[in-house]
């Protein structure tokens, strides 16, 4: 089964690879600019902002505690992250699995302030990634 796993894997990889050298932002970065402003001016509309909120329960050996301070048993974490647009026809953007680990709720922020909510497609915790559809 590990090599099923590796097959999943590698096939995420390939498909993160393709989005990526198709995206129109990733192009203009490959284009060497004069100067780093050039650079930042043609890919600022690729990068986006992550919010992610997960539901956590308080561990059983801090229960006692809790109810002591009344910390409520389950509670909202926030996380944030940024990530990147990879294909703005189908609305994919990558980022960091470990900004949407264990998400209940993704939202994406764009550079011209509009938010959008996510919808986790895939991710491999080992590399780190994670692909999104707003």
């Amino acid at each position: 089964m590990a090599w099923v796993r590796q097959m999943k894997r590698s096939a995420l990889l390939i498909i993160f690879s393709v989005f990526l050298l198709r995206s129109p932002f990733v192009a203009a970065a490959l284009v060497a600019p004069q100067e780093l402003p050039d650079l930042v001016e043609k890919v600022l509309p690729g990068v986006v902002n992550i919010s992610s909120t997960t539901i956590t329960e308080t561990p059983p050996e801090m229960e006692a505690f809790s109810l002591f301070w009344g910390i409520p048993r389950e509670r909202k974490q926030s996380s944030l992250g940024s990530g990147f647009i990879i294909d703005a026809a189908q609305g994919l953007v990558i980022t960091n699995h470990h900004v949407v680990a264990h998400a209940t709720e993704v939202q994406v922020s764009l550079v011209d302030k509009k938010t959008y909510d996510a919808k986790i497609l895939g991710v491999d915790p080992k590399l780190d990634l994670a692909l999104l559809k707003i």
